[in-house]
């Protein structure tokens, strides 16, 4: 049976209460998981965007220019932003670098080469090869899109510093571990990576990637 978007964010969730439930340090946080869980993103250009402007920097800064850019710009509108000048973009405060991504992104979508809604019934491996065939899109950029917009079960980002230094707490490890050893560890949550994942960001002390 094909599940919508939201019965697999409702999946997400539940999961998140097992653990919270069942695992022997989640369950002893202070925090609560309808609290925790994101209302989950659309599954659609902006959401793209969104993540390759949060690419290596602050949330707070990666906010304030969104904020910018979707007062002046519709992110869903591919027209619009190939339309807009590299000066104004930049005035955004995007790079020139994520200016090529953005309208790398706002072309293929013009032109039809992606069908990001056609993303909600296909599979971890297709979505994820489909995402990184766009340029400045890599593995963290793919795992955060499936994970918050599209609601997929078993994402495990094991190259993001948050998740790390949750798995270095939960573990209660002298060293934060590298992602090929994070990557190991995905098999302690089996089943339940992608809302492990939640309550390790809430673990480090940020519910936000």
């Amino acid at each position: 049976m094909k599940l919508t978007v939201d019965q697999k964010h409702a999946i997400i969730f539940q999961d998140m209460k097992d653990l919270q439930k069942h695992d022997p340090v989640f369950s002893k946080m202070d925090a609560d998981a309808a609290e925790m869980i994101r209302t989950r993103g659309n599954v659609d250009m902006a959401g793209l965007i969104r993540i390759v402007i949060g690419q290596q920097i602050s949330n707070k800064v990666a906010t304030n220019l969104w904020t910018k850019l979707t007062t002046d710009i519709n992110p869903n509108d591919p027209h619009s932003i190939l339309n807009t000048s590299e000066d104004r973009l930049k005035s955004y405060g995007l790079s020139r670098q994520k200016i090529g991504y953005v309208r790398g992104l706002a072309n293929c979508v013009q032109l039809s080469e992606i069908d990001i809604q056609s993303w909600v019934q296909k599979d971890d491996e297709t979505v994820k090869a489909e995402i990184l065939s766009l340029k400045g899109f890599g593995p963290w950029s793919a795992q955060i899109f499936m994970m918050f917009h599209l609601c997929h079960r078993h994402i495990w980002p094991a190259g993001d510093l948050g998740i790390q230094i949750g798995l270095q707490k939960y573990f209660k490890l002298d060293d934060r571990p590298n992602e090929k050893e994070a990557e190991a560890m995905k098999s302690h949550f089996k089943g339940h990576e992608t809302a492990a994942s939640y309550w390790l960001w809430a673990l480090k002390g940020d519910t936000a990637f």
